[in-house]
């Protein structure tokens, strides 16, 4: 049973020292069992493995005990109760509080380094996505509001196949129709104006020369909404040495109004005449 027992620390004390570099083995009696990296086992050690030993968490189970001093270069020294068969063991971890801070300093600088590696990576995919994304649809935006404000030179460079490209390009394909029909409706409209203008001037040769005479003097001011109106006025000198005025307003204006006006001379003049 005892050649058991030392097999099974003999097999616990090889696990540990590949572990940790500075420990001690014992038991309650402080009888050294293994140590490696301390010096020596003190009385102070002793009691604190007594200690740990007798402490207890909240389910009633042996706990581990630790303590620290600043003898011992700031050592952090870590009891834990070992209990092989029916015989307590006490396994002394002793470690360099300077070592452990060494080493949290380098993780934390690591860590920061990782961070700003994660920030600049974040920071350069913004950028390219920004680059491939929303920059194309900003400009894509401006230019759009050129053309609202009458800009039909705008047009946006298409740089890729994607489909932003192919946005752009339907942009492009729709501002040069626009710009064509835009072109074609003012060559109409140039030679409605051209057509109306030549009616203004037929309408304005059925109006009366306006003439003196005996009795009284005829005088008038016609100002039309529009180029062609229906707006109409005549004199008419009868057989009985009278004089006839016909003033006329046609519903509406443009060339039908005018049409209407131009019949309705001729149909007075029958009558008068």
């Amino acid at each position: 049973e005892l050649y058991d027992d030392k097999i099974i620390i003999k097999n616990f004390i090889q696990i540990v020292n590949k572990l940790f570099d500075h420990f001690i083995m014992y038991d309650l009696n402080g009888t050294l069992i293994y140590k490696k990296g301390i010096n020596a086992l003190s009385k102070k050690d002793i009691l604190n493995g007594v200690t740990a030993s007798t402490n207890r968490n909240y389910m009633g189970k042996q706990f581990y005990f630790y303590s620290s001093s600043s003898n011992f270069n700031n050592i952090l020294k870590v009891y834990i109760p070992l209990k092989v068969k029916s015989k307590d063991f006490i396994l002394l971890l002793s470690y360099s509080i300077n070592k452990i801070r060494i080493a949290l300093t380098q993780l934390y600088r690591i860590l920061i380094v990782f961070l700003v590696i994660i920030v600049f990576v974040h920071y350069i995919l913004g950028l390219l996505l920004f680059k491939i994304f929303v920059k194309p649809i900003q400009i894509l935006h401006q230019q759009s509001e050129l053309v609202a404000s009458g800009d039909l030179s705008a047009r946006v460079l298409v740089k890729s196949n994607d489909e932003l490209g192919e946005l752009s390009s339907a942009f492009n394909s729709m501002i040069n129709s626009l710009e064509e029909k835009i072109i074609t409706l003012q060559k109409i409209y140039e030679e409605i104006d051209y057509e109306l203008d030549i009616a203004r001037e037929i309408q304005k040769a059925i109006y009366p020369d306006i003439t003196e005479n005996n009795y009284f003097k005829i005088s008038y001011y016609s100002k039309s909404f529009s180029k062609v109106c229906g707006d109409y006025y005549d004199y008419f000198s009868l057989n009985d040495d009278t004089t006839g005025i016909l003033i006329s307003d046609i519903s509406g204006h443009g060339i039908p109004a005018g049409l209407i006006t131009m019949l309705s001379k001729e149909a007075f003049e029958q009558s008068v005449y």
